[in-house]
Parts: structure tokens; sequence; C-alpha cells
């Protein structure tokens, strides 16, 4: 990930297979004072793409379904 003040890239070293990880790396990234990442309808994220400088995605599959 490249921060938008930054050349050097923030790469994330845990396991990418544990989602829990990964979601709290990308919390820390976004806002270090943790600012929660919700969840989205489409409305939602559509509002969120025009309106912010950066955007990160996390999906996952919980019992089958890709959310």
């Amino acid at each position: 990930m490249f921060r938008q003040f930054g050349k050097e890239p923030v790469i994330f070293s845990g396991d990418l297979k544990n989602e829990d990880a990964i979601l709290e790396w990308l919390l820390i990234q976004k806002d270090p004072t943790n600012e929660a990442i919700e969840e989205q309808d489409g409305e939602g994220v559509r509002k969120i793409v025009e309106n912010d400088e950066a955007v990160a995605v996390f999906i996952c599959k919980i019992d089958n379904h890709i959310i």
C-alpha cells in the first residue's frame, strides 16, 4: 500500500490467510486513532469512493457468501 504523502510502500507482513490480522492492519493504516471501517451497501460505497481520497476494500467469504 502506498500512502499519498510517501513514495515508500507500507507492507503487511503477517499471515495473508488471517482475515482478522489483515483487517486490524488496514484499520491502523487508515487511521492510527483506529476509526472503524463499517460495512457498507452499494450506495454507501459509491459515496465513499466519490468523496474520499483513498479507499481500502476487504472482501471475505463467510458461509459460502462473498462479502
